[in-house]
């Protein structure tokens, strides 16, 4: 698989800072392997390759048309959309330092109230006196310290 602004593939996740588990993911392919197979063997503008993708299209892999960099933005203003479904709102976001993503989730439902840039953070929940669990994440010598009952 690719890296960058040339990935044929792009896939986003979105995870609770609680629990740890998946709430939503999102992928985005600018090709499919079984139309690439197809058209190897026939002509894309015959009249078997249109039969053949009729049968097809409903599995086509092939969900995203534009460049490699717009498809992270539209994976992530796609998952943030659908928070919207549940009554849900996301407040945090974790992405790479050149991601666009964050400008182009702005228009779903305003600010998310922290990006974090980088790759590698790690968690660590700590309960305190009343009863409340502080969630730290941390990156190098990078450290947000969150109110698990805020996220």
């Amino acid at each position: 698989m690719k890296r960058g602004f040339t990935a044929n593939f792009g896939v986003s996740f979105v995870i609770s800072v609680d629990s740890g588990q998946v709430l939503d993911y999102g992928f985005a392919s600018k090709i499919c392997l079984q139309c690439s197979r197809e058209k190897e063997q026939v002509s894309k503008n015959s009249e078997e390759f249109r039969n053949w993708y009729a049968t097809h299209s409903s599995n086509c892999t092939e969900n995203h048309t534009g460049s490699s960099e717009a498809m992270e933005k539209d994976i992530a203003r796609r998952l943030w959309s659908n928070s919207l479904a549940y009554n849900l709102r996301y407040k945090y976001m974790v992405c790479d330092g050149n991601s666009k993503a964050y400008n182009s989730v702005w228009d779903v439902y305003g600010a998310v109230k922290i990006v974090i840039s980088g790759s590698e953070w790690t968690k660590r929940a700590t309960n305190t006196r009343n009863g409340s669990t502080l969630m730290t994440i941390t990156n190098g010598n990078q450290t947000m310290t969150l109110d698990k009952q805020t996220v």
